[in-house]
């Protein structure tokens, strides 16, 4: 699916994507434009920013600062595209070649985005590891390290170290104390655990069988219902910017959702076969076991979306750029005034607490935001009609 918008387009008639770029067109043109003006160092912001815009998703990292794997969730689907509650995670380049590439240099998938979603989804959307015990980063080592040193064999002193351990089973008894015994007290156990499961001698776990752990935590996969995808961004032309026929394109690229149970099996079965555990070096999945991951087709994402500004905001740039040094800074002035006050109003609504009515507010306060966007002038003919009311 290739999917083809202009910025100085209106929307279409029953096509929702076309009315989140139209309705957004300014924010999106703007972070456009900060994407491909990006010389040396990707932060990523301006490309999440653009597909959370363009999908009206949110960013999740406003629950978790910084998250390293889990950027964009679907509020509102769009058939064909998205699904709800999706989570996409966003790679981007500002020296792009071709998608295979882009994702082999932003080292787009390690081991640790396998339990990121995982427990992101586990903990609704709102995890804090410093609530918990354990990070998936110590209990995976800490696990690893219990192999490499072998078993050791108390009656004779020595180390023994099993030929032909199962990572995968050791991983999912790491995920197991990662979502349901994440606690001190359970410390204890889990070392005794991994050893058995490395002795083959799963059937006296500390919590039941291997394979309970294992049904426990396919159970809880299966019951979160939670989409992935995999979504990149880059820009073409961008050498364009500046000129007076600039027409810049952003590029998404999007995969098909898969099942979080099945995200899980998957890498952790590409990992295992990669024989990526234990090496000592952090691995990253290349293209073609990307693909495997994603089920991704002949090298090409399924969908493809190219935004062209179209000359959209060049008289706005031309009127700028005329203007003397004082005035632009008291516009620049005026713009982070005025962020400031969005931004302000935003934390305070978040913070207010409406008690039972909560989930009404929130609706009515959404709705009321989507017919102002649309409208801005009913605000005014509003205030005229109460002012009317109190003569």
């Amino acid at each position: 699916m290739e999917i083809k918008y202009n910025l100085t387009d209106q929307p279409k008639s029953g096509d929702k994507l076309s009315y989140n770029i139209f309705k957004k067109r300014k924010k999106i043109y703007s972070d456009i434009v900060k994407f491909t003006s990006l010389k040396y160092q990707n932060t990523g912001v301006f490309a999440e920013n653009i597909l959370r815009m363009v999908f009206d998703a949110i960013n999740l990292n406003h629950f978790q600062k910084n998250h390293p794997y889990v950027d964009i969730a679907i509020v509102n689907p769009i058939e064909g595209l998205t699904k709800k509650s999706e989570i996409i995670s966003v790679k981007s380049s500002i020296n792009y070649s071709r998608t295979s590439t882009l994702l082999t240099s932003s080292k787009a998938i390690k081991i640790e985005s396998l339990f990121s979603y995982v427990l992101f989804a586990h903990f609704g959307y709102d995890l804090d590891f410093t609530e918990n015990y354990y990070t998936p980063k110590k209990l995976l080592n800490k696990a690893i390290n219990l192999v490499k040193d072998g078993i050791e064999d108390v009656q004779n002193g020595e180390n023994i170290i099993p030929n032909n351990y199962d990572y995968e089973q050791i991983v999912n008894v790491v995920i197991y104390y990662l979502m349901f015994k994440n606690n001190k007290e359970s410390e204890e156990f889990f070392d005794d655990d991994i050893i058995r499961v490395m002795l083959d001698d799963d059937t006296n776990l500390k919590y039941g069988t291997y394979e309970q752990y294992f049904d426990q935590v396919m159970e809880r996969l299966n019951r979160l219902q939670t989409p992935i995808s995999l979504g990149v961004s880059y820009m073409l032309n961008k050498d364009s910017l500046g000129k007076d026929d600039e027409n810049l394109i952003c590029v998404i690229e999007k995969t098909n959702t898969i099942s979080l149970k099945d995200f899980w099996q998957r890498l952790l079965s590409v990992w295992c076969n990669n024989e990526y555990f234990g090496t000592g070096v952090t691995k990253y999945l290349n293209f073609k076991d990307i693909s495997k991951v994603y089920d991704i087709k002949d090298g090409k994402f399924p969908i493809k979306i190219e935004i062209e500004t179209n000359g959209y905001g060049l008289e706005d740039i031309k009127s700028h750029s005329n203007k003397t040094k004082e005035e632009k800074e008291i516009l620049r002035r005026k713009k982070t005034a005025r962020k400031t006050q969005k931004l302000y109003m935003a934390t305070k609504f978040k913070d207010a607490d409406f008690g039972d009515d909560e989930k009404a507010i929130v609706n009515t306060f959404g709705k009321i935001i989507d017919v102002l966007e649309d409208n801005p002038k009913l605000y005014t003919k509003f205030q005229n009609f109460v002012t009317d009311l109190k003569k």
